[in-house]
């Protein structure tokens, strides 16, 4: 008979098992393993083996008969206690002692629920983004993303619907593949249109997630081609938001974007899609992006703007699948007669999309780690309390130790107490990150695309907080426990608490100076954060936002044509400029510290066709001729377009200077001839401007190459009329909303308001950095100043004698404040040296969220320094009153 070799989590949980009666082992422990080794390798994925692990070890502790439960707590003859009944007394003695020092149960159980409450919210944070998957998303760890990878090695590219043809008809090792891409949609049910997420998709799009419809069914073949039937199906959120969760909703007809479309079926609860946070609302079929946005790209090879996921099939690995597809696409380039310029990546999915990973990951890395100095100050600042505790119970150890108690069932006893100090601050923790995380979810960014967040904490996130909770408390609880039992009983006994061990506090003074040093890091960092943003308000972006107002629109989803684009911008122009206070408007696709960037190629004629020799990539955007007197952009030199640069005019362009030094290094680039594209398709353009450099897509970053075009020659999908005003006149956004109803009342607003709200945007992460680390380091100064005082109090009350004989001797006032002062002082000096170099590492990684701030930005770091300088001094003035009040005689009476 074979035998089946234990997995060394079964290993781990079977020692857990000794823990539990020989009896309940015998009958039990067999099938219990069993059934964990089988769920352990079922369960794929980390998340998904930590939920295992949870649920499994709450059904075992629910399946212990009470009879057994009633047996372990009855007294066993010394010597016969099994390790759970151990385990069990000290907790009893635990919870006793607890119980008879409240206040001080309380304060340090608060003390960690903020330290586990923070930590366990950035915890479900990144879980909720990164790991757990969305709800109606069935077995991610089969789910693969795909993504075009350029000749240059660059990656996260799309592809074309007929890329997506060839990889469907090939599968190469995926069950099922499915193409999508966002669609920006109209859906009027009321008196005004309203703009809706969608998705456009492919007909296996629901099956490679594994979601299942709550009515009707999703798209079928014939609905899944070009030219079949207009369809739609509504998320379970729309269904009843808009349609009041009508049950007769199916066979209906709704109109998005001006066309009429079939409801047949509506997703199930919660599902959104597969990226988190995204409200999707509706999914069309891919093969109607013809009539719902008004582009021919189905057909061209060389339109790339769908993304495409799959799903394994049994035995079918990532790096398989990847080969097959980059060898059929190569084929499928040859027989096209295209060169083969890239291969296929094939990644495994995640809740965000995969080019979001680095900076969203590492962002939230840096949030996780500011709340772990906030779990690590807690921990401190009650490792610190129990220490205290520990030194008045000096006597009573040493005469356990005397009666022949052994040092590791002290030890063990004292760690016990800590566990379950730090389990019901634990508890607490667990409270507070529901109701934070339950906070976090209803903020609403500022954004034009509807953003829903499900940030709760699942069992994964649960169990790891119980994880971090339990490691605290046996650490914490660790060195007071050592440091306890290591004092000589015979010593303790005959001269008394004031001999003990534990009165040099050196142990306590490193745990507050820990506590100081994870608070400068904190203020460091927050400090550097508000440095960045006043200087962020001080940066010249190469424009003026003030007093201008914006009004973004979505022209696709009314089916606008170029033309139909063009009439919209100068309509809307003309009746803006009508409005009291208007200095001048303007038009453009999209807009600098957007959060879209639009890129291109141009080429130089006569130039090897070779990238930065004869050609070179840019960000360009569509523009009206007000565009650059609206926003202040400087024009060196040239002209600004004019009425003439329309469509049938001689195609211009107006470049920044970052461009022109690239394509002319020391020429003037006016009336220069150069190419859009490469290639014979390559459309000749003349350059009849050289614009300044301005910030387009971050505030603060380093120039970039920058074209603008007429928008009535390079017509974009989306139209952003900006309106400059007279400074001090009220925002005339109900006047730009009217002037948008007398052209179009069926055209919905995407995003309206003042631009410097809009830009905001842009300072959004940094924003969100700095509240949160202001928040940690103003808790865990707080923390650090009471683990403080409580250092020096106690020194001042174990040094009470000497402090008796130095005034007795004549020691003068001065004398004595000196003395406590200077205690207080050096562990703060220790821990700020600390805490300055830690936070000069971790600073620069936060360089490239700071701007014009050097990482080491002196202001702030001398501003830390005097800040927690000024904080010991102030938690040393209670100690030196009382020091101050100590009465010689009596002090020495006593003795």
């Amino acid at each position: 008979m074979d035998i089946v070799p234990i997995s060394r989590p079964t290993r781990v949980y079977r020692r857990c098992l000794s823990l539990y009666p020989a009896e309940f082992r015998r009958e039990a422990e067999a099938e219990l393993c069993r059934a964990f080794d089988a769920s352990w390798r079922d369960a794929r994925g980390a998340a998904h083996r930590g939920r295992v692990l949870v649920a499994v070890l709450i059904d075992l502790v629910r399946t212990i008969p009470a009879e057994w439960l009633d047996r372990l707590a009855q007294p066993r003859p010394r010597g016969d206690a099994t390790r759970m009944e151990t385990l069990l007394q000290d907790l009893r003695y635990a919870l006793r002692s607890l119980k008879g020092a409240p206040v001080v149960m309380l304060v340090a159980a608060v003390t960690i629920a903020i330290g586990v409450g923070a930590t366990t919210t950035m915890f479900s944070v990144a879980n909720a983004l990164l790991l757990r998957p969305p709800a109606g998303v069935v077995d991610p760890d089969r789910i693969v993303t795909i993504h075009s990878v350029s000749k240059d090695g660059s990656g996260f590219h799309s592809f074309s619907y007929p890329e997506y043809q060839d990889f469907a008809a090939a599968h190469g090792g995926l069950s099922n593949v499915a193409a999508f891409a966002p669609l920006a949609a109209s859906l009027r049910t009321g008196d005004e249109p309203r703009l809706e997420m969608a998705l456009q998709v492919t007909g296996d799009y629901f099956a490679v997630l594994g979601t299942r419809p709550l009515l009707g069914r999703f798209f079928n073949a014939e609905e899944s081609r070009i030219g079949g039937p207009p369809v739609v199906v509504l998320s379970e959120a729309l269904w009843r938001r808009r349609f009041d969760a009508d049950p007769a909703i199916l066979g209906k007809s709704i109109t998005l974007n001006g066309q009429a479309l079939t409801v047949i079926g509506v997703a199930e609860r919660g599902f959104q899609g597969q990226f988190a946070g995204l409200d999707v609302a509706v999914w069309v079929p891919v093969e109607l992006n013809n009539v719902l946005a008004g582009r021919e790209v189905l057909a061209g090879r060389n339109s790339k703007w769908l993304e495409m996921l799959g799903r394994l099939a049994p035995g079918a690995t990532r790096s398989q699948v990847a080969a097959q597809l980059s060898a059929t696409t190569a084929e499928a380039a040859r027989q096209a007669g295209l060169d083969a310029d890239g291969s296929v990546a094939v990644l495994r999915y995640l809740p965000i999309p995969a080019n979001a990973l680095l900076p969203v990951g590492g962002f939230l890395g840096l949030l996780t780690l500011l709340a772990g100095f906030i779990l690590l100050i807690a921990g401190a600042n009650v490792g610190g309390v129990l220490l205290a505790r520990a030194s008045t119970r000096g006597r009573e150890t040493a005469v356990r130790l005397a009666l022949g108690a052994g040092r590791g069932r002290l030890v063990r006893q004292m760690v016990t107490e800590s566990v379950a100090l730090f389990s019901l601050g634990g508890l607490g923790g667990a409270a507070l990150a529901f109701g934070a995380t339950r906070l976090l979810a209803g903020i609403q960014p500022p954004v034009p695309v509807p953003l829903t967040f499900d940030f709760h904490p699942d069992t994964l996130v649960l169990a790891l907080g119980l994880g971090i909770t339990l490691v605290a408390g046996v650490v914490f609880g660790l060195a007071p426990a050592l440091e306890t039992t290591r004092s000589d009983p015979a010593l303790t006994l005959r001269e008394g608490a004031s001999t003990f061990r534990l009165a040099r506090g050196r142990l306590r003074g490193g745990l507050v100076a820990g506590q100081l040093a994870g608070t400068a890091c904190l203020l460091v960092t927050a400090g550097l954060f508000v440095r960045a943003l006043g200087k962020a308000g001080g940066i010249d972006p190469g424009f003026n936002p003030a007093n201008v107002e914006i009004l973004s629109l979505e022209p696709s989803v009314r089916g606008y044509d170029d033309a139909r684009m063009i009439q919209l911008a100068q309509a809307l122009e003309e009746r803006a400029s009508a409005i009291p206070g208007v200095v001048s408007v303007a038009s453009a696709d999209i807009l600098p510290l957007g959060n879209s960037i639009k890129e291109t190629q141009l080429s130089l004629p006569g130039r090897p066709a070779e990238q930065g020799v004869g050609i070179f990539n840019t960000d360009f955007a569509g523009v009206t001729p007000g565009y650059f007197s609206t926003l202040g952009i400087r024009l060196e030199r040239g002209r600004a377009f004019t009425s003439a640069d329309r469509t049938g005019a001689p195609a211009v362009v107006i470049i920044n200077q970052t461009l022109a030094r690239r394509l002319w290094p020391g020429e003037n680039p006016i009336g220069k001839q150069l190419n859009l594209g490469s290639g014979t398709s390559a459309t000749p353009l003349e350059v009849v401007g050289l614009a300044a450099d301005a910030n387009y897509r971050h505030l603060g970053e380093a120039p970039i190459p920058m074209a603008y075009f007429p928008l009535a020659q390079q017509t974009g999908n989306s139209v952003n009329l900006l309106v400059r005003m007279q400074p001090g006149r009220t925002a005339p956004t109900r006047e730009i909303r009217e002037a948008l109803r007398s052209v179009d009342p069926e055209l919905p607003v995407a995003q309206a308001g003042a631009y410097t709200t809009y830009i905001g945007m842009a300072l959004l992460p940094n924003r969100i950095a700095m509240m949160m680390a202001t928040a940690f380091g103003l808790t865990g100064l707080v923390l650090a100043a009471l683990g403080l005082y409580g250092l020096i109090s106690y020194r001042v009350q174990s040094r009470k004698r000497e402090i008796g004989v130095r005034l007795a001797l004549g020691a003068s006032p001065w004398d004595i404040r000196r003395l406590v002062v200077g205690e207080g002082m050096r562990v703060t000096a220790i821990g700020l040296g600390a805490g300055l170099l830690l936070a000069g590492g971790l600073s620069r990684l936060l360089s490239s969220l700071l701007f014009g701030v050097s990482p080491l930005d002196p202001l702030t770091y001398a501003g830390i320094v005097v800040t927690l300088f000024g904080i010991g001094w102030i938690a040393a003035a209670g100690p030196v009153r009382r020091a101050l009040e100590t009465q010689p005689v009596e002090v020495l009476r006593h003795e």
